[in-house]
């Protein structure tokens, strides 16, 4: 199924969750798992629908909001990714038009942000100027040092 194809079997519900997501900057959308239509940043998902059946939206939040967030009606942990702070939502009603804008650019935000922290972290740290100094200074070879062989003189007996 394409994404084109989409647009005909899903509710108008949820094209304003996909008219959201692409607005935000380098933002791709792609299906997984066969039904699932999923937005990324940089190959990571920050928001999670369902192609068909009822209404569902899958999202990152910040942990401070989690445990307010899944008291309401109609939003559980996410399947799979309550661990990390997701929630699935059950109804569009949930959150008023601001709202859904609000906490799918927060995810898109927490995501983005993940990643950078995690490239940051790959990056290894710059030298010290001790370190870079001593790596580009010459080190002065060690000169040589040549024994001389000395003559024994011989001593004649006459």
């Amino acid at each position: 199924m394409t994404i084109g194809e989409i647009r005909g079997k899903k509710k108008m519900k949820s094209e304003f969750i996909r008219d959201i997501c692409l607005t935000f900057p380098g933002v791709k959308e792609d299906i997984k798992w066969g039904h699932d239509l999923c937005f990324l940043i940089n190959e990571k998902m920050f928001c999670v629908t369902g192609i068909e059946g009822e209404f569902g939206v899958s999202l990152k939040v910040k942990e401070d909001e989690f445990e307010d967030l899944i008291s309401r009606k109609d939003i559980i942990p996410a399947p799979y990714l309550a661990r990390y702070k997701w929630i699935f939502v059950k109804s569009a009603g949930c959150f008023s038009s601001s709202e859904w804008k609000h906490y799918l650019r927060q995810s898109y935000e927490l995501i983005k942000t993940k990643q950078v922290t995690k490239a940051k972290k790959n990056i290894p740290a710059p030298a010290t100027k001790a370190l870079r100094l001593k790596e580009t200074q010459r080190i002065p070879k060690k000169k040589k040092t040549v024994k001389k062989k000395t003559a024994k003189k011989k001593v004649s007996k006459s």
